[in-house]
């Protein structure tokens, strides 16, 4: 296939951005990052390339397409016509695209070609599977939501066309909570043309470009249920970081000092996702705190009223929004608190804490007051798409 200089320059730009991502990426999570290079390099992944090579884009798509990257922005789903819709990711994306009549693309020629070039730099697959992509959009209008445009799928939906080339726009709905001292790296969002974030405060850290970006709240709707009964406490996991054994440590104190004081207590453990590598952190973590914690998210925030006790983090940040009690625990010294937590814990006094949690349960913290803008998740992603003038189709209301 005959490959363009201006595919060659965009692929460039695609594996640079993935490479510039992983460099940075390599002083705050070394080891995550050394097994995801030896992964990446593997035998396995140039059978899949190869696989991969029969793979193209369908070409009966409709000629006006909305492309979600996995389920993570599913409740928005029903919002767009579904012969017009297109899921991207792997088999699980499969399963519920054919379950509920959504087209569907798979995610690992792209992905498969694109970490062949980035860690071998053998680039003529990626090529190949971009000069396809290409040529699909150019007579389409595409566009395409992302959760994240620092992985290599991600980062390809990003920088797959200018608006101003072909009439596709890249969108990213933000999914975690970014703190620019613990994370110098690219955060989410920076790549695409528009961004649709948590915050106001989030907007500046994620976007450059003001007239291009929109604060929608959380995307999704969750409020505490009432307390049942005993208190609930839940840890939230620190991940592959230098601190996770400090955090570990903290935590078995903090835990102890709570059971102590409180009596029956249910108390959970909840795994940041780096975590699931490590069997067996898990089962010691398990030994530890009684449970571990695997719930979905959304159902979670929406249970009983709960302590939520971690570092700065988007699970923090979205416990307190949806009205639940939440302690910064500061164990990474760059890692400062933002505001967004009701209780400061200090690891040497721990009777403070106690204190608060009695005077919370007591008299519960109001929900915050700028938690959502006006409507519900739909309505907000609905109404700020359109100002951004990028939605090419009615959606349904």
């Amino acid at each position: 296939m005959w490959i363009r200089t201006k595919d060659v320059d965009k692929l460039d730009r695609i594996i640079a951005a993935c490479r510039e991502w992983n460099a940075l990426s390599e002083a705050t999570l070394p080891r995550e990052m050394k097994r995801r290079r030896l992964k990446n390099r593997s035998i396995q992944v140039m059978l899949k390339v190869a696989y991969g090579l029969f793979w193209r884009p369908n070409s009966k798509a409709p000629r006006s397409v909305v492309l979600f990257q996995g389920l993570r922005s599913s409740s928005l789903f029903c919002l767009f016509p579904k012969e017009e819709l297109y899921i991207i990711g792997s088999w699980i994306e499969r399963n519920y695209a054919r379950a509920h009549g959504y087209g569907f693309i798979p995610a690992h020629p792209v992905l498969y070609s694109l970490l062949l070039a980035i860690h071998r730099n053998l680039k003529l697959p990626a090529r190949w599977h971009l000069r396809r992509w290409r040529r699909w959009i150019s007579d389409r209008e595409v566009t395409v939501v992302v959760y994240e445009d620092t992985q290599p799928i991600g980062t390809f939906l990003a920088l797959l066309s200018d608006s101003d080339e072909y009439c596709y726009h890249a969108i990213c709905i933000q999914h975690g909570h970014f703190n620019p001292r613990v994370s110098p790296y690219r955060p989410d969002g920076r790549l695409t043309e528009y961004n649709l974030t948590w915050s106001d405060q989030q907007a500046d850290w994620i976007s450059n470009r003001p007239e291009k970006t929109k604060v929608v709240g959380l995307p999704y709707e969750a409020t505490a249920a009432p307390a049942e009964g005993q208190l609930r406490v839940l840890f939230i996991g620190l991940g592959a970081g230098p601190y996770q054994s400090d955090g570990i440590r903290l935590f078995d104190n903090i835990a102890k000092a709570i059971r102590s004081s409180f009596g029956t207590v249910e108390i959970s453990y909840r795994p940041h996702p780096q975590e699931f590598g490590e069997p067996k952190k898990i089962v010691e973590c398990e030994r530890i705190f009684g449970c571990i914690d695997r719930s979905e998210k959304v159902k979670l925030l929406n249970g009983p009223w709960t302590l939520f006790i971690g570092e700065v983090s988007s699970l923090l940040y979205e416990a307190k929004q949806s009205g639940h009690l939440t302690a910064f625990l500061p164990v990474d010294p760059n890692n400062i608190a933002t505001g967004f937590h009701d209780i400061t814990v200090d690891p040497e006094n721990l009777d403070a804490l106690v204190d608060s949690i009695r005077e919370a349960i007591a008299n519960p913290p109001p929900l915050p007051l700028n938690r959502a803008a006006a409507g519900d998740a739909l309505q907000r992603f609905t109404t700020a798409v359109r100002a951004l003038g990028i939605l090419h189709f009615e959606a349904r209301t």
